[in-house]
């Protein structure tokens, strides 16, 4: 069981950089969806339907990042999984 939790730490310390560069990822497309709408909006013959879509798509892009940060949380789980199970263990001795 010794070499379980280890690889749980290192399990969740990898879902924690994956979601990282992900969020950072996911960052970048929404500034540029962000500017893409203001210039939708700005310009005169910017269509509602494109105005829509890039709406659309901002509201995707602010789902993925509240999931990649579920998966931090996750990965912090992991990660802190060894520290809370080697304290219990010590408040029993």
């Amino acid at each position: 069981m010794e070499n379980f939790e280890p690889e749980m730490a290192e399990l969740g310390k990898r879902m924690i950089e994956a979601a990282v560069n992900l969020d950072e990822a996911l960052f970048g497309l929404l500034k540029v969806e962000i500017r893409r709408l203001n210039n939708a909006f700005k310009k005169k013959d910017g269509t509602e339907e494109e105005q829509r879509r890039i709406m659309h798509l901002i509201r995707n892009l602010i789902v993925a990042i509240q999931l990649t940060n579920e998966k931090i949380e996750t990965g912090l789980d992991l990660c802190f999984m060894n520290t809370s199970k080697s304290e219990q263990g010590q408040s029993f001795v």
